[in-house]
């Protein structure tokens, strides 16, 4: 009501001097334009053009001004009309978890990148000289000690060991005869029969022939183990790499005849640096602590991998060029989860505690200054807060700085907030 009558009120001094124009103009149809374009109302200017011909006829004024304050009036509801309804409302509040900022105790942690390393890796040679006759195993698969891997031609060797077993046969024959001929001029020469030196002769050709018994089995010996040799087993268990060599290749010992390498996966070598600062705070140098302390490997979620890890080396002095100490942990690994040259995240957990802050890593988000999180400010409104932090603990992150006990950081609806957004707390908690 107060607008239209403000209305009305405004249109009455438009009324008054269209009707001054009206008066010295003597013009009826031009009273119509000037109240419209003055006003600037369409309502207005179809009214006035509606009553034009009759006010023209009657050549009054009274019919123009009452056409003009009927205009003004519709102008003015018009206007209203147009107007916006209501005052612009308050956002309303949006419900958030939260969770209550609160220290607790934690073990105390250090992460730092390791690489895993197999604890053994054997190169496959032969032993004898060769042609390789067949390939025995899978490349890339797992192989058990004593596995044939490679097989050499065996003819060769079994020739050879038939020679050998030849001549052992004949000095078998040899020993047996000189020995008989040594018995018998020996009880000549206790008879004075015969010469000391021919009874010397006899018993130096028996200690001859048991020589060459004893070689001739020894010959028998490595014809034997050539033959095992023309089998080619895998040194260790492990996983075989590929055949560097193939079928038909002549092969013989020396270095420069890598066959194949096999690699021990199980159990898995991790090799790290510690700071000396990290060693020190850890207590590393004390045997109990040590004994302690926990090596897991983490994946790339930040759970925990394998905790059964044990610390099996610690490097006597600081390393020059990284200013770290080298350590070497090794971890079960059946299941060939973890492969060598793998780079991992290594943690060591102490049994030393300390107090820390922690919350979702959900509720953490990535900004232009760095991590922050939205906290409920004093007026129920959600206010950004810079975070320093730092470590997983599961689903948890620690925060290192930027919180204070009782902050409520709010850990739902992040996408929805804006900085001064009003909130209202829904519930205690979060993910």
């Amino acid at each position: 009501a107060s607008r239209i009558l403000s209305r009305v009120c405004s249109a009455s001094s438009l009324v008054f001097l269209t009707i001054s124009l009206n008066t010295c103009l003597h013009t009826y149809t031009d009273d119509c334009m000037v109240l419209s374009i003055l006003y600037s109302s369409p309502t207005c200017v179809v009214a006035m053009f509606r009553y034009r011909k009759k006010l023209l006829r009657q050549k009054t004024l009274v019919p123009l001004y009452f056409s003009l304050i009927l205009g003004t009036i519709v102008a003015g509801c018009d206007s209203q009309a147009e107007a916006p309804a209501a005052q612009e409302q308050a956002p309303m509040a949006m419900p958030v978890a939260v969770q209550t900022v609160a220290y607790e105790n934690i073990p105390l942690t250090v992460d730092v990148v390791g690489e895993t390393q197999s604890v053994g890796e054997i190169g496959v040679y032969a032993r004898i000289s060769g042609h390789i006759e067949a390939i025995r195993y899978t490349e890339g698969q797992g192989i058990s000690k004593g596995q044939p891997m490679f097989e050499l031609d065996p003819a060769p060797f079994e020739l050879a060991l038939d020679s050998a077993k030849a001549q052992l046969a004949q000095a078998s024959v040899v020993v047996k005869q000189t020995q008989h001929e040594e018995q018998r001029l020996k009880a000549l020469r206790q008879q004075n029969a015969v010469s000391q030196r021919d009874y010397d002769a006899a018993k130096y050709a028996f200690e001859s022939a048991e020589a060459a018994l004893k070689v001739a089995e020894a010959n028998v010996k490595k014809a034997q183990l050539d033959i095992s040799y023309a089998k080619i087993q895998a040194p260790i268990t492990g996983v075989a790499g590929k055949a560097l060599k193939q079928t038909g290749d002549y092969v013989a010992p020396g270095s420069g005849q890598l066959l194949a390498k096999v690699v021990q996966l199980d159990p898995i070598r991790v090799v790290f640096g510690l700071a000396e600062s990290e060693k020190v705070a850890l207590n590393l140098h004390d045997a109990a602590t040590l004994g302690a302390t926990q090596v897991q490997l983490m994946n790339s979620e930040g759970d925990v991998a394998a905790d059964q890890g044990k610390i099996t080396y610690i490097a006597p002095q600081v390393s020059t060029n990284k200013a770290t100490v080298e350590m070497r942990a090794e971890f079960a690994n059946s299941e060939q989860r973890w492969l060598p040259g793998q780079f991992v995240r290594v943690r060591l957990v102490s049994p030393k505690q300390r107090q820390a802050v922690m919350i979702p890593q959900t509720a953490v988000m990535q900004g232009e200054q760095g991590h922050f999180v939205y906290v409920v400010s004093s007026e129920n409104q959600a206010t950004i807060r810079l975070v320093k932090t730092g470590d997983w603990v599961g689903q948890r992150w620690i925060i290192l700085d930027g919180l204070e006990a009782d902050d409520q950081v709010i850990t739902n609806n992040l996408l929805k907030l804006r900085p001064g957004a009003p909130v209202s707390v829904a519930a205690q908690g979060g993910s």
